[in-house]
């Protein structure tokens, strides 16, 4: 967790961020970012097929031989200290209501909290909500994100026999937070960042770099979509996927937002058959967002975000955002840095945590 960063006396900062490497349930991202004149940008970036199952297990160092390979392979990385986290289905998030108290206290009462609810030793990082007091008088809601140490320690000797120098095990939560002020670096209003991911989805919301607040997307897996539309189309999840980047939310969009109101079907029958797929997971994904925004609005009005930004696999989706943007009539883009790749491969928002722990160099 970033606490626990080695602090590190420096007479200047390199223009090269660390690697980043954002270990997800479905394949790891790995991306170093670099500071120009004309703003941060992506120097470097690679997907390596593995998964935090087999990161964290004891498979040997077939992972760490994998990420290696992948850094070689790609030029562009330079360096060898990095950062990492852990996708959000390993970690665990939990809120308390603590009495108020400084911050080496709260982190005392936590690990007494935590050691009650796990017999295993446990990294953690919290932060205080927005709505929490720091008088003698008032309690602290304090938000938790932990892991246990042993998966955390296997994943840090996995990326050392990499190569690599791991300077900060990271939460995700945390991560994406800073992704949302890399994107918006000028943008102090609230913002909502949702991580459409392999396994789960998640809303948080964001305010100066820092998570404020956080609900997990009921049913909303990317891995789950993929699987019934490759079955329901019969292809392979590689081709389902190739599918969602090329036609995406095109189809339902036409059923949407047509110029003159009416419906306009499209002649293209994959990408009828991609929308159709689309629809039912779309509408749960709607009606979760929904149903958050109602909240927030209701219950935070003080920070009711101003704009959504999408993170994640399910972010590649064509048309994504639009399609968003429409039903919930809410402003919505997926995560991109101000100064984008000419050469990208891949959709930035894939990389926007990864991208994130390159930058904790710089802190």
């Amino acid at each position: 967790m970033p606490y626990s960063r080695i602090p590190r006396f420096r007479l200047f900062q390199s223009k090269i961020g660390w690697i980043g490497i954002d270990v997800g349930s479905a394949v790891i991202k790995a991306v170093q970012l670099e500071r120009t004149a004309g703003g941060v940008r992506i120097a470097g970036s690679a997907i390596i097929p593995q998964n935090a199952k087999s990161l964290i297990g004891d498979g040997g160092d077939a992972v760490g031989q994998a990420l290696r390979s992948a850094l070689v392979r790609n030029s562009s990385f330079r360096g060898r200290d990095a950062a990492f986290a852990l996708p959000m289905s390993v970690t665990e998030l939990r809120s308390f209501n603590l009495p108020s108290a400084d911050d080496d206290e709260l982190r005392s009462m936590l690990m007494q909290e935590l050691e009650g609810h796990s017999e295993e030793p446990t990294e953690f990082d919290y932060w205080r909500t927005e709505s929490s007091t720091r008088t003698s008088n008032a309690a602290s809601q304090v938000s938790v994100l932990s892991v246990d140490s042993e998966p955390a320690t296997r994943a840090a000797t996995q990326l050392a026999s990499a190569g690599l120098r791991c300077q900060v095990l990271d939460g995700l939560h945390f991560a994406i937070a800073r992704a949302v002020q890399l994107a918006a670096p000028d943008d102090d209003a609230p913002i909502a960042a949702v991580d459409w991911g392999s396994s789960t989805g998640t809303f948080i919301l964001v305010r100066n770099g820092r998570p404020i607040f956080t609900r997990l997307l009921r049913d909303c897996s990317f891995t789950r979509l993929v699987g019934l539309g490759q079955r329901q189309l019969k292809t392979s999840a590689e081709q389902f996927e190739s599918m969602l980047r090329q036609h995406g939310c095109r189809h339902l969009l036409q059923l949407t937002s047509d110029e003159n109101g009416k419906p306009t079907l499209t002649t293209n029958n994959e990408q009828v058959a991609v929308g159709q797929q689309l629809m039912q997971p779309l509408r749960m994904l709607v009606d979760e967002l929904g149903r958050t925004l109602s909240y927030l609005r209701m219950q935070m009005s003080d920070r009711f975000p101003k704009r959504m930004m999408l993170f994640g696999a399910g972010a590649t989706i064509a048309e994504l955002a639009p399609f968003l943007a429409g039903q919930l009539n809410f402003p919505c883009d997926a995560w991109s840095l101000p100064r984008r790749r000419a050469d990208a491969g891949q959709p930035d928002a894939l990389f926007g945590a990864a991208a994130a722990l390159s930058a904790l160099a710089w802190e």
